[in-house]
Parts: structure tokens; sequence; C-alpha cells
């Protein structure tokens, strides 16, 4: 893989970001049929840009039996998962250094894409983002994928690795785009090795755990 033929799609949950519990699967614990329902239906609004997330928060914290405002509740929760993989940002940094771009590719509503970038920091790792509220799509529909090719401005030959998990897109044009797919592992550095990685349990319609897959 050459730099000035690939970017690097980054991953965020469960691969920059490492926390030791996901927000919403303690709420999935305590409140299952309430937890399932929101990330279905209000969640997934917002992570394709067609709603503010803050804006259906409110209903949701009564229906908990919380206090909370909705700026308390939206705190508590980005902050809980304010756990960047150190170890692995170390290594997007020098691939940026050898002259690789990267972007983030991640299933995001605004609120969180902007505390990511600025808060937890990866900004500083990224030359961008492609979140799934700024792309309008949500990863693994391929057109999601299409759509940040276009972004990118990809021509024939230029493709991209990532830690993301669809492998192929179509792309206008023969030949056809591939996406090549990277196990993090504990480093970039270690686990430079292209293969297929499917998160289990994740779809683009009906997640089976909102904790481990709505984000990604």
């Amino acid at each position: 893989m050459n730099p000035e033929t690939h970017v690097l799609l980054l991953d965020v949950d469960g691969v920059l970001v490492t926390p030791p519990e996901w927000f919403g699967a303690r709420l999935l614990r305590e409140h299952p049929e309430l937890t399932r329902q929101f990330f279905q239906t209000a969640f997934y609004a917002a992570s394709t840009g067609k709603s503010d997330l803050r804006t259906h928060l409110p209903g949701f914290i009564a229906a908990l039996g919380r206090t909370q405002t909705a700026d308390e509740f939206l705190h508590e929760w980005l902050e809980s998962e304010n756990h960047p993989n150190t170890p692995l940002l170390d290594d997007v940094r020098q691939l940026r250094a050898a002259g690789w771009r990267s972007y983030l590719a991640t299933n995001q509503e605004a609120h969180r894409t902007r505390h990511l970038l600025h808060e937890v920091g990866l900004n500083e790792v990224v030359d961008g983002e492609f979140a799934s509220c700024t792309v309008g799509y949500r990863k693994p529909d391929p057109q999601y994928f299409a759509e940040v090719t276009r972004r990118l401005g990809w021509r024939r030959n230029r493709s991209c690795s990532g830690t993301t998990t669809p492998t192929t897109w179509p792309r206008p044009g023969p030949p056809a785009g591939r996406l090549t797919c990277i196990s993090a592992g504990a480093t970039l550095g270690a686990s430079w090795r292209a293969r297929t990685h499917e998160r289990p349990g994740a779809s683009a319609a009906c997640p089976a755990d909102p904790g481990a897959s709505w984000f990604a």
C-alpha cells in the first residue's frame, strides 16, 4: 500500500476510542426496550444528519426516570467514552508523518463527532471526517462509500485502507473500487494486515447492540 494511491479511513469506537464500557451498552442493560427504540429511531435519524440528537433527549431522559437536562445527559454520555487509544493514535501520527492522509469513517451524530474531534483530540491525527451525519448515510450502506469516494475526488486506481467494515462498494467506471480493511489489533504498526473485519451483530437497520454497533 502506498500513501500516494491510498488513504486511511479510520473507524472510531473500539479502534481509536476504547472506553471500558459504552454508554449505550449501559443504557441497554438498564432500560433495554427504551434504549433499543431510541437508537433505532431518534439516534438513527441524528446519525444520518436528518435531525439534531439534542432535540430528542428531553423525552428520552424523562422516560429513563432521570432528572438531568439534555446538556447534562449529553455531557455524561460523551465524557464517559472519552478514552482515546493512545498507542494506536501514535501509529496514525507516524503514518501521517510518512505521507498518509487519514479520515474518520464512522457512524456518529453531530454532537459526538465534534466531541471526538475537539475534546478527545482526534482532529490532531486526521485530515477530516466522514461521519455518517455528515455523509448522510451509515456504514455499511454502499451509498456511504460511494459518497465518501465522491468527496475524496477519487479516480481510477485510487483506493483506501481502513479499520472499518465493508470490503467493496460501487464506484463509477472500471475498475471497481476496493476498500482494504486493516485489523487494528494493539497498534497499526503491529497489525498492518489486510483482512475483512466485521463487527458481529451489526446491521444498517437494526444492530444487535447499541453500545457496540450503532457508532463504529
